[in-house]
């Protein structure tokens, strides 16, 4: 999926949203939203209504 962010920006993003508390679980930058969902995290670009799903254990090794 083509993400119009640089990867150190995607990544912060993703950890954003999985840090995310309950009430909002949602993180966004430059049209890009990730959500916070129970299988990890879901990636979307609102410009052309792509996602994809990320899914926890993935995320915990992306966490330092």
């Amino acid at each position: 999926m083509d993400v119009p962010l640089p990867p150190d920006d995607l990544h912060q993003l993703i950890i954003a949203a999985a840090k995310s508390d309950d009430l909002h679980p949602r993180a966004e930058l430059m049209g890009v939203i990730a959500d916070r969902t129970p299988e990890g995290v879901r990636i979307r670009v609102v410009a052309n209504a792509a996602h994809c799903d990320i899914p926890w254990p993935l995320i915990v090794r992306g966490i330092k």
